[in-house]
């Protein structure tokens, strides 16, 4: 028993050896640390399950995002919860912006459960075409933009052919006009 205490205390921080000052038997130091860590545990228990059920992807790639969900799970099973695969993808789904409504639709909808490996590889596939289709909108909006520009310089710096309506004293608009071409 003194050699398992030794051996106990020569593995333990400086933190922790504090708790075990005083004690004689490695069961009574195992107990005094395992009463110290365990409440700790247990009281972070419900604060991690609420963070794993609210995260929010936010800006994160998808690896980052389930890296981040993962290490939750990970807090959770060494505390002594378990934390299925298909707990993990559906607080991940949860979480995603509304750009993945329709691979968080189909996954919901699946009979068969899906693995986290063929969940990741969805949820890539899916981000990439996200961002495909940001490029694009971005590519159309700066062509729109040059266009304008473009425009706007060959016309004298009148960005429309159009003059603003004039009112008479009732308040309707008359003589609007329009200047050809």
């Amino acid at each position: 028993d003194m050699a398992l205490l030794s051996l106990l205390l020569a593995t333990l921080s400086d933190d922790a050896i504090e708790y075990v000052v005083g004690c004689k038997t490695s069961h009574e130091a195992w107990t005094a640390l395992q009463d110290r860590y365990m409440s700790v545990s247990k009281a972070s228990v419900n604060h991690l399950k609420a963070e794993l059920h609210t995260m929010q992807k936010g800006g994160d790639t998808i690896d980052k995002y389930l890296l981040r969900l993962k290490t939750i799970k990970d807090q959770l099973q060494a505390a002594g919860e378990k934390v299925s695969d298909n707990d993990l993808i559906i607080a991940a789904l949860t979480g995603l912006p509304s750009d993945y409504d329709m691979i968080r639709i189909v996954i919901l909808a699946k009979d068969s459960p899906i693995t986290l490996k063929e969940f990741r590889a969805q949820l890539i596939g899916a981000e990439k075409t996200i961002e495909t289709r940001m490029q694009s909108l971005v590519q159309s909006m700066s062509a729109m933009y040059v266009n304008a520009q473009a425009s706007n310089v060959h016309t004298g710096g009148g960005s429309s052919n159009q003059y603003p309506a004039s009112s008479n004293s009732s308040g309707s608009a008359s003589n609007v006009q329009v200047s050809p071409g």
